[in-house]
C-alpha cells in the first residue's frame, strides 16, 4: 500500500511535473509565439521599408542613368557647337580676309581714280587759267577796240558835221 501510495504519489508528482512543463512549456510557447509574431511583424516592416528603399534606390539609380545619357548627350552636343563655332569662326576669318581684299582692291580703284580725277582737275584747271587769260586778252583786244571804235566814232561824227558845214557851204555858194 505504501508502494502503490507511492506509485501513487510519483503518478501524482509527474502529473504535476507535466502539467508545470505543460505551463511553462505554453507559457513559453506563447512567449515565443508572441515574440515571433512580433519578430514576424518587424521583419515585415522592415522588408517593407527595405522594398520601399529599394524602389527609392531603383528610382534614383534611374535618375542617375538618366542624368548620366542627358551628361553624355549635353557634353556631345556641346562639342558639335564648339565645332561649328570654330567652323563658323574660321569662315567668318576667311570672310573678313577676302571682305579686306576686295576693300583693299576697291580702295586702290578708288585712290586711281581719284588721281586721275585730280590730274584731270588739274588739267581742266590749267586749261581754265589759260581761258581765262585768253578771256583777259580778248577783253583787253576788244576795250582797246572799243576806244578805237568809240574814237573812230568820234571822228566819223565830226566828219560827218564837217561834212554837214561844207555839204551847208557848198549849197549856199550855189
Amino acid at each position: 500500500e505504501e508502494i502503490a501510495k507511492l506509485k501513487a504519489e510519483i503518478v501524482n508528482l509527474r502529473l504535476q511535473l507535466a502539467q508545470a512543463l505543460d505551463k511553462e512549456t505554453a507559457s513559453r510557447s506563447l512567449a515565443i509565439d508572441t515574440t515571433s509574431l512580433e519578430l514576424r511583424q518587424r521583419i515585415a516592416e522592415l522588408e517593407a521599408r527595405l522594398a520601399e528603399r529599394d524602389g527609392v534606390v531603383a528610382g534614383l539609380e534611374r535618375k542617375v542613368a538618366s542624368d548620366a545619357q542627358l551628361y553624355k548627350t549635353l557634353q556631345e552636343e556641346k562639342a558639335k557647337a564648339e565645332e561649328q563655332l570654330r567652323r563658323m569662326l574660321a569662315d567668318k576669318d576667311a570672310v573678313l580676309e577676302a571682305a579686306k581684299g576686295q576693300y583693299e582692291q576697291e580702295l586702290g580703284r578708288v585712290k586711281e581714280r581719284l588721281g586721275l580725277v585730280e590730274r584731270s582737275l588739274e588739267e581742266s584747271s590749267s586749261k581754265l587759267r589759260e581761258a581765262l587769260s585768253e578771256i583777259g586778252q580778248l577783253k583787253g583786244s576788244v576795250d582797246e577796240r572799243d576806244r578805237v571804235i568809240s574814237s573812230r566814232t568820234k571822228e566819223l561824227e565830226a566828219a560827218r558835221g564837217e561834212l554837214a558845214t561844207l555839204q551847208q557851204s557848198e549849197r549856199t555858194l550855189r
